[in-house]
């Protein structure tokens, strides 16, 4: 129902009846400069005093006498509402809200109030795409660091550095080197002591190798030293070659020992597998002994042993200095699986045999 249906106007002869206008509506006769109100039944007399119209105005409701100049006006919730000469209803006053809530918020009070944006209010749907800039994201708190997350599961935006972000690419630990493989980038582990970081060409990834000596290069295979008192047969030290060996390499054997106060005799260095002696001199109460054995598989079906040996030297003269180059034959074919002894085949009683020695391989 509209305002100008309940306030009507016009002269006596135009007015309705009052049970064609709703209860409560208020008619100015024009002709008579009164006002009066439907009761459902009558029109009835509207006065200052009157009581129909308090739930409009509760201060008093009518002013003005509806003559030219002095429009019949009614005051409505706050706003004026003039009935002029002109059937028309015009708003003189404002209608307002003392109150916004929701995601803006306001008031509640009357006049003008400030709002804001409620906490919370502003969610990723209400935010357009490309609508924020770097400027607006809060400053990185150093240089050289990513924005990522290390921490492990879902969660915020985390700082990370440059070791952080190269430990996603696998389980990274001490020695690993990071490489490109064919499906992206991977770590290497670190390989056993003495491997050589080996490349295989551009379409291959990098590997842990054993170096292959050169031509001439020595290599030491196994040095040790010791005494011994024991007087019959005696395995002093010995060494596994396993497959240490290729066809063309060569050992070299340093041999140096003293027998101290007695006779040793038959110092041997020995190839158990084939139980071929290289070697076998004695030496004389409180003398030296050194020789160096180069042993090599020759080219032939005999597979023969080539060594060079040099006496002993005592606190005398070498009365018994032997040098020379001597062959030794073995009767099963060259494996480079031996295993070399230093032996000696007897000790007189309360001497003391002392040696060292050195196994070198030199690379064929």
């Amino acid at each position: 129902m509209n305002l100008e249906d309940v306030i009507l106007r016009g002269t006596r002869a135009d007015q309705p009846l009052a049970t064609d206008v709703p209860s409560g509506t208020l008619y100015y006769v024009t002709d008579e400069l009164t006002t009066e109100q439907s009761r459902g039944s009558a029109w009835v007399t509207y006065s200052d005093g009157g009581d129909g119209l308090t739930n409009i105005d509760p201060a008093g409701a009518i002013s003005g006498d509806g003559t030219s100049g002095s429009p019949l006006a009614v005051k409505v919730d706050g706003a004026t509402i003039d009935i002029n000469g002109s059937d028309e209803l015009e708003v003189i006053g404002t209608f307002g809200i003392d109150q916004l809530t929701g995601d803006v918020t306001a008031g509640p009070g009357s006049g003008s109030q400030a709002a804001s944006i409620a906490a919370n209010a502003v969610v990723t749907a209400k935010i357009n795409n490309k609508a924020v800039t770097y400027a607006k994201i809060q400053d990185i708190s150093a240089t050289k660091v990513v924005l990522g997350r290390k921490t492990a599961a879902a969660g915020v935006t985390e700082e990370c550095t440059t070791s952080d972000i190269l430990d996603f690419i696998a389980s990274a630990a001490q020695g690993d080197i990071l490489y490109r493989g064919s499906a992206g980038w991977s770590y290497l582990a670190p390989g056993t002591d003495g491997k050589v970081l080996t490349t295989h060409g551009a379409s291959a990834d990098p590997t842990w190798e054993t170096p292959s000596a050169g031509a001439g290069a020595m290599t030491l295979l196994h040095t040790g030293s010791g005494t011994s008192v024991a007087t019959g047969a005696t395995t002093v030290d010995s060494y596994a070659l396993a497959s240490q060996l290729g066809a063309n390499d060569t050992l070299m054997v340093v041999v140096t020992c003293e027998s101290n106060g007695n006779t040793t005799s038959s110092i041997g260095l020995t190839n158990s597998t084939d139980s071929v002696t290289f070697t076998n001199s004695s030496m004389t109460s409180n003398n030296d002994m050194s020789f160096t054995a180069f042993l090599r598989a020759a080219q032939s079906t005999t597979k023969r042993i080539d060594y060079y040996q040099f006496g002993q030297v005592g606190t005398a003269a070498p009365s018994a200095l032997n040098t020379g180059t001597l062959r030794k034959a073995f009767t099963t074919d060259w494996t480079g699986a031996w295993t070399l002894a230093l032996s000696y085949s007897s000790l007189t009683s309360g001497a003391t045999f002392t040696y060292r020695w050195s196994i070198y391989k030199i690379a064929g």
